[in-house]
């Protein structure tokens, strides 16, 4: 096993925004080399515009266009530029912390490793990952390649943890039980988020355990904290809320495609909070080597919620018949072998 780390997209980027920083636009041949290193490529390929990136960058970096950044800080994309500017005035800070993580990497390595591991089946991996490090959002993205945003490298902690979240997704992707292209249109919301809630669920004790409640300092925004914790404490309220989507698919008033839909939209951070705390019951209640056995089958994640709740001295509520049924029957639908 060998995590690799590429930094050739933050170099490429530092390179980019030097030719910006004299008031030169960089050639179509030079955007390439940016846009062609592993994270900005895994990026454009997914959810980033290359046309969104250029811009930004040229408005952020070059000097002259001041007025233009002025106004565009009061639209849309005014929470990246804001970053960008960040980044701008920090330039050398990056760079020196960059450093201390390539410098660390083969100690660094062998440690989201073992983070990521301690939530997996001990099995062979196909392939391992490649970590990239760029600026692109006050975040990161578990893919193919892993993208990590450089302002996780301010902090050896808050690096190390939140590399171990996608690290794990990417070697837990591995062992889904159902092939992702193979979902019809109708079922893709409902079976992306069921997938979410169990994947960042258990992912999330990698990490949120230090940054959310162990005082950890991270770059993670506050409001994302404090939202996040506020989300957690809702957690029953959302199973019921749940439960109440489910009955109404039973009950023909929703589609399927529908249910996935109001799915998505009824539970916060994309699943984050409300995984995280079915996990944590899972885990208290003894069923960690279950949850662990079934890690690719996010099918069966509910139903083993629900067998983990002792009912004689918890109060909880669980997954109704009509949820536990309905994800039963779309399990069976695209699973391709017992789990």
């Amino acid at each position: 096993m060998k995590i690799r780390l590429d930094l050739s997209s933050i170099e490429k980027f530092w390179e980019i925004t030097e030719i910006i920083e004299n008031s030169i636009e960089p050639t179509e041949e030079e955007w390439k080399s940016l846009f062609d290193t592993p994270g900005y490529k895994t990026l454009t390929a997914s959810e980033f515009n290359i046309d969104f990136f250029k811009q930004s960058f040229l408005v952020v970096f070059d000097s002259e266009r001041g007025e233009t950044l002025d106004k565009l800080l009061e639209g849309k994309t005014s929470r990246y530029l804001k970053y960008y500017t960040h980044v701008r005035k920090n330039k050398e800070f990056y760079k020196e912390k960059i450093k201390v993580i390539k410098d660390k990497w083969e100690k660094l390595d062998e440690t989201i490793y073992a983070r990521a591991l301690a939530f997996l089946p001990f099995k062979e991996p196909e392939k391992d990952p490649t970590v990239s490090i760029l600026i692109f959002d006050t975040d990161a993205r578990g893919y193919d390649t892993i993208v990590m945003d450089a302002i996780f490298a301010s902090q050896i902690e808050d690096f190390v943890s939140l590399t171990a979240h996608e690290v794990h997704h990417f070697y837990r992707n591995q062992l889904l039980v159902y092939d992702k292209e193979d979902i019809e249109e109708e079922d893709k919301d409902l079976i992306w988020i069921l997938n979410q809630i169990q994947a960042e669920g258990i992912a999330d004790h990698i990490d949120k355990d230090y940054f959310i409640f162990g005082g950890v300092e991270t770059s993670f925004p506050k409001a994302y904290v404090k939202h996040f914790k506020e989300s957690l404490e809702k957690a029953p309220e959302q199973i019921i809320k749940i439960n109440t989507l489910f009955d109404r698919y039973v009950e023909n008033v929703i589609s399927l495609a529908e249910l996935g839909e109001e799915m998505k939209k009824a539970i916060p951070l994309a699943g984050h909070p409300l995984g995280y705390y079915l996990t944590n019951i899972i885990i208290k209640n003894s069923n960690f080597d279950d949850l662990i056995r079934t890690i690719g089958n996010p099918f069966r994640f509910f139903e083993l919620y629900n067998n983990s709740i002792v009912t004689e001295r918890e109060n909880l509520p669980v997954f109704s018949e009509n949820a536990l049924e309905t994800i039963k029957e779309i399990g069976l639908k695209y699973v391709k072998s017992k789990s």
